[in-house]
């Protein structure tokens, strides 16, 4: 994970928007402890990650090792 290619969104209310521009394939970046050098993520959290013409917007569940996500409902 680039640190750099993750930057905030929107931020209201402890309630955080990311965007992640991934450089490697998107799934790559689903696997869990893939944002394990993201500190700053909270559970609750929406991570934007976009590779080429690929997007996928998911939740942060949980963020001790490893840092997992889910799909959004």
């Amino acid at each position: 994970m680039n640190i750099r290619n993750l930057a905030v969104c929107s931020y209201v209310q402890g309630f955080t928007v990311w965007h992640y521009t991934a450089t490697q394939p998107l799934e790559a970046t689903l696997e869990p402890g893939y944002f394990n050098d993201a500190n700053m993520l909270h559970p609750g959290d929406v991570i934007y990650i976009t590779y080429y013409e690929k997007t996928a917007i998911r939740v942060v569940m949980q963020t001790t090792t490893p840092i997992t996500l889910a799909s959004p409902l």
